[in-house]
């Protein structure tokens, strides 16, 4: 059980306060690079345990593109943005782009907008997830909704179409222009 496990560090050790469920020394760590290392769901499912319990305070950049993640993975990466959003406050950069994701994950991702899972993010990659321009569209109005109730303030990058044609064309069609102005979309 997490709990009853324990992590050494430089100067001691690390456990769960059991009053708090936290951690008593929560990780320095900034940025966590997992593309290409072959990751899965199991994973992302330490991870966000991890995240829930106050292990990554200081998380600003996760790049998990290019592993064997979909819609159960996901759904692991989200919950701690969705169940306390300030375990994750930090978290500027989120890449999840080619992994199998499909229809299913992405519409996930576009009904946990309501619980504000993106809205500290500064960069999102969404690009070649396996989904139709149709998925995707159905993405981009989430994000839009959010934005136009001033939540998704931060926001700069947003990349949901990768490789496919005409993708500044689908952007002009599912974004408005304030919103392109503000958010580099590709």
């Amino acid at each position: 059980m997490l709990s009853e496990q324990v992590w050494c560090l430089n100067d001691g050790h690390m456990t769960i306060d059991k009053k708090t469920n936290t951690f008593t020394y929560p990780s320095e760590l900034r940025n966590l690079y997992l593309q290409e290392s072959e990751i899965g769901n199991n994973t992302l499912r330490i991870i966000s345990n991890l995240a829930c319990k106050g292990y990554f305070p200081h998380l600003e950049c996760l790049d998990i593109g290019t592993n064997a993640v979909n819609k159960d993975g996901i759904d692991y990466l989200l919950e701690p943005l969705r169940c306390n959003p300030k375990q994750l406050i930090n978290l500027k950069i989120l890449n999840i782009s080619l992994n199998k994701i499909f229809h299913d994950g992405i519409l996930l991702m576009a009904s946990n907008q309501n619980f504000g899972v993106f809205d500290s993010l500064i960069e999102l990659d969404l690009s070649d997830i396996g989904c139709n321009t149709d998925s995707i569209a159905l993405f981009c109005k989430a994000i839009v909704v959010r934005y136009e109730k001033g939540c998704l303030s931060k926001l700069l990058r947003l990349r949901v179409f990768g490789h496919h044609p005409f993708a500044g064309k689908n952007a002009r069609v599912m974004f408005p222009e304030d919103f392109l102005t503000k958010v580099k979309v590709s």
